[in-house]
């Protein structure tokens, strides 16, 4: 009885296997018949499936127009543009010309008629045009970098210090990417977080994460606009991506510092969002194609902040190396300048290096507006 029931099965299978191969070839045919019938001049995309030699597009794209109609209109051995369709049928002969009346309704409501090319809108891209136009970055006109004055207490006004025994935790290779804007409180936690942990970071702007490095991001992130936003670029098999202060912090403390449950109470604080400006109008359109400028400083430094803003509204990409008291970086950078003294800035796009913040500040507004 079982051997019965499972022979029954399979012929049962077999059948409708076959009636459904019937039905999908007799279904081509009838397509294929229909469509040969047809006369459409509206590209060789078309017409040239009938005929043979070298010009005999695929079969393949046949059946894509017919499937998906008004998709694939166009490929790279394609050239010549689209135009009105004309269609005769078996039944009679009819042209259909509706070019005209679709201009008219267009024009109406501000579209444009997709058959016609010299209806189609000149979309003109000012920041591609401004690009283009734009000189090289080169430092100001007679510019000498100033002598950098005795600082009376750098440390003044900061409350913010390297973590004890901070080297022999793991350190960064790479600099630690965070995108964020000088205004907000979370950003704010992070960065203080990055001073205590003495990394060295890749900041990306985006004022009001509307603006700046933003578009950047919201390409990276498959549209989200959240900042904070870190990427890790050092690990060898996982490369995290971060949204929100409390996982930033909470990864940080844990790879390169002594656990989550050394965060300070005060990055556990979180304050109100604040919108924040926006990129300066007159800032130069193409900041992200810079190499990032190099800032030596710390969250909190009082002569650090101005240069930060500064940095913030023309969304110029800048590689921190915090070097808030207890920071390794101190040594290094006296033993390159002669020095400590915060803000330093160097900058690859013109070779300028320079202490003083006002200074910094004039200099970045001479160089990176139009």
């Amino acid at each position: 009885m079982k051997m019965m029931q499972k022979q029954w099965h399979l012929c049962c299978k077999i059948a409708i296997t076959l009636f459904i191969i019937g039905e999908v070839q007799s279904l081509q045919n009838r397509v294929f018949n229909e469509f040969k019938t047809q006369t459409i001049t509206s590209s060789t995309l078309f017409y040239d499936y009938f005929k043979k030699g070298p010009e005999k597009k695929e079969i393949g794209r046949l059946w894509k127009n017919i499937i998906f109609p008004g998709i694939y209109y166009e490929y790279a051995d394609t050239k010549e543009t689209l135009k009105t369709v004309k269609v005769e049928t078996k039944t009679g002969t009819r042209v259909r010309n509706d070019v005209e009346t679709i201009q008219k309704q267009n024009r109406k409501v501000g579209t444009y008629n997709v058959v016609d090319e010299s209806t189609v809108p000149k979309i003109v891209d000012m920041k591609l045009i401004q690009e283009k136009v734009l000189k090289p970055v080169k430092k100001p006109a007679n510019f000498v970098a100033p002598t950098p004055k005795k600082a009376t207490t750098i440390n003044l006004g900061t409350g913010i210090s390297v973590l004890p025994d901070i080297n022999k935790y793991p350190r960064p290779k790479k600099p630690i990417i965070l995108y964020e804007y000088e205004a907000s409180p979370d950003c704010k936690r992070v960065r203080e977080a990055c001073s205590m942990l003495d990394l060295t970071v890749e900041y990306r702007p985006c004022p009001g994460a509307t603006s700046g490095f933003s578009d950047s991001m919201a390409t990276l992130t498959l549209g989200r606009r959240e900042v904070p936003f870190m990427v890790d670029n050092n690990p060898s098999m996982y490369r995290p991506q971060l949204f929100g202060a409390d996982d930033i912090l909470a990864f940080l403390f844990r790879t390169y510092g002594p656990g989550e449950a050394a965060i300070p109470a005060s990055l556990k604080a979180r304050g109100r969002a604040v919108a924040g400006p926006r990129v300066r109008a007159n800032a130069r359109p193409d900041f992200a194609k810079m190499r990032p400028l190099t800032l030596y400083g710390w969250e909190g430094a009082p002569f650090v902040k101005p240069v930060r803003e500064a940095l913030n509204e023309l969304s110029l990409p800048h590689v921190m190396v915090h070097c808030a008291p207890g920071s390794q970086n101190r040594a290094a950078l006296q033993a390159k300048k002669g020095l400590f003294q915060a803000p330093f800035l160097s900058d690859p796009n013109t070779g300028v290096e320079m202490f003083e913040s006002a200074e910094i500040v004039k200099y970045l507004l001479a160089t990176y507006t139009l």
